[in-house]
């Protein structure tokens, strides 16, 4: 009920003002969170055509791109051009001096992850800690979350802030890297699965294509 309110203030805004940024990202972010991505993607294009430096539509855009959402695109009928376009949108997004350029360095951090770039997931928790995007009382919870664990544990985490500082501690720091760090919501993004089984920390036992048909709904 609430996103349907604020997506009816935003077309208001938009019928006084059509070429409103702050207006077509925040219908962008509304439509995102009713579930039509097709429609939040339109609009996170229009901010980004109108300001080209629109962090937040940057953002947007780039990971309404990513395949694992499962919306289809006909603009964007091959994968491999999907993805180099949800990468320039992220970059160019976490190139900007906005605060929201923390939300793309995490996502750029998601998109390597995921399809199975290790080195340059690590270079995106390396630039989050050069801007202090983690503060104290962030990896201090983090810390404590892994002080605690058993040997060669299994932590099980499900939201941003307690699976990012962490992972910038075993990435950066070299904190309790024994530890396996499973982000239970990410585990239906299609190589993620496949990264921590081959990390041979978390026990998974299953074959490529068994993630895959997990991972595409096709079981």
């Amino acid at each position: 009920m609430a996103f349907n309110r604020a997506r009816l203030v935003y077309e208001r805004i938009l019928d006084e003002c059509p070429w409103c940024v702050d207006a077509h990202v925040g219908l962008s972010m509304t439509y995102r969170y009713l579930g039509s991505d097709e429609n939040a993607f339109r609009h996170a294009r229009i901010a980004v055509g109108v300001e080209s430096l629109a962090t937040s539509a940057l953002w947007n855009c780039g990971e309404l791109l990513w395949p694992w959402r499962g919306k289809e695109y006909d603009e964007f009928p091959h994968l491999i051009d999907r993805l180099e376009q949800s990468r320039d949108y992220l970059q160019r997004a976490a190139a900007t001096s906005h605060p929201g350029a923390a939300h793309a360095l995490i996502s750029l951090w998601t998109f390597y992850a995921v399809t199975q770039e290790p080195e340059l997931a690590r270079v995106q928790l390396q630039e989050m800690g050069r801007r202090n995007y983690f503060p104290a009382v962030v990896t201090d919870r983090a810390y404590n979350y892994l002080a605690g664990l058993d040997s060669n544990a299994v932590l099980l985490t499900v939201g941003d802030m307690d699976t990012y500082p962490v992972y910038y501690l075993q990435e950066v720091e070299g904190v309790r890297t024994d530890v396996a760090v499973v982000n239970a919501a990410m585990l239906g993004m299609w190589d993620y699965a496949k990264k921590i089984r081959d990390d041979g920390k978390a026990p998974i036992a299953l074959t490529d294509m068994e993630i895959d048909l997990r991972t595409t709904g096709q079981e």
